[in-house]
């Protein structure tokens, strides 16, 4: 798998800053914007991080439907099949933070269904607060206290266990 790491530094390259879209007469915010949107991330993110376009995107869970259930835990990257579709989260792991991101925790949560295609196209994922994730799938919470290097999917009983770090994250770079 490809994955998410070359996306961050994709990300990170273009220009779709919140203020950049009220400029030009946008006016949504961006899915790191604290406040504004289901998308809730840490604070210092939303000040500086350079985001791709998300908010037209309709969301799964809408954010008044938003609770606490694993705050504190800084950002992770998932992707538009848990998001935009609903699903729950089928892989995880845990990389070493992106420097440039503040406060990326190094998760990344995908359904397991994506076609690689899916995955290598910046516009189908976003940096998000874990928190917002534990909200379309619970089930991440006792998993988040695990180091760099861990890795989980679910079994056929739908239970996550503990899998092979993805070794070719840095080969497609």
């Amino acid at each position: 798998m490809v994955l998410i790491q070359k996306l961050s530094k994709f990300v990170l390259k273009n220009d779709f800053t919140s203020n950049n879209r009220i400029n030009a007469g946008l006016g949504k915010p961006e899915p790191l914007c604290y406040a504004a949107s289901p998308i809730r991330l840490c604070g210092a993110l939303c000040a500086s991080i350079k985001m791709n376009d998300k908010m037209d995107k309709q969301y799964f869970l809408p954010l008044s439907q938003l609770k606490s259930v694993a705050e504190g835990y800084g950002a992770c990257i998932a992707t538009d099949d848990i998001t935009v579709q609903g699903k729950k989260v089928g892989f995880m792991y845990r990389e070493s933070p992106d420097p440039d991101v503040p406060a990326d925790s190094g998760w990344r949560f995908f359904s397991g269904d994506e076609p690689q295609e899916h995955v290598d196209n910046a516009a189908n994922t976003a940096f998000y607060d874990i928190n917002t994730i534990a909200n379309y799938d619970e089930s991440i919470v006792e998993f988040l206290p695990f180091p760099v290097g861990s890795a989980f999917g679910r079994n056929d009983d739908g239970e996550f266990e503990a899998e092979p770090f993805p070794t070719d994250l840095d080969s497609e770079l």
